[in-house]
């Protein structure tokens, strides 16, 4: 599989990442060397410079995006190191303030993800109450409430 990733036809690099996307997801500690192995395929394909050019190869980039963001959010919570740990989710926060597509994918199908990983880490108390990466994971929890907020009424 993770030779399709290379592959010229964008069909089969989509259902290739599209694979890698599921493992990610569902594969669990028995598949996370093959994950840590296609992620430089998956980082090659959405900077590829020709990643976004036609209608195809956009739509096999945003199933590379989709499986790179679930092997990525597989490896979460971390929350025993808590000096790593603020490093990690202010790196999250990053991300996702800066709308990176790694992090941000279309439809925003991240944000029950993001809900999630924080809310466990504020359970874990894995981010030191106040400090600057707990209020920026507050911001973002508040922007989502606010931007979200129609789909409740």
């Amino acid at each position: 599989m993770a030779e399709s990733l290379a592959d010229s036809t964008f069909e089969i690099h989509q259902a290739a990442a599209y694979g890698f996307g599921v493992i990610g997801m569902n594969g669990g500690s028995i598949y996370a060397h093959t994950c840590t192995e296609a992620l430089p395929h998956l980082f090659a394909l959405i900077s590829s410079p020709d990643s976004r050019h036609a209608p195809e190869n956009n739509i096999a980039t945003e199933n590379t995006v989709n499986a790179l963001h679930q092997i990525l959010f597989s490896w979460f919570p971390i929350h025993e190191d808590t000096e790593e740990t603020s490093y990690i989710y202010g790196y999250l926060c990053d991300l996702i303030e800066s709308n990176n597509s790694v992090i941000i994918e279309q439809n925003n199908f991240i944000v029950p993800n993001v809900i999630k990983l924080f809310a466990n880490a504020f359970v874990k108390s894995s981010i030191e109450v106040n400090s600057v990466v707990d209020q920026r994971m507050v911001i973002i929890l508040r922007h989502i409430q606010v931007s979200f907020s129609f789909f409740i009424d």
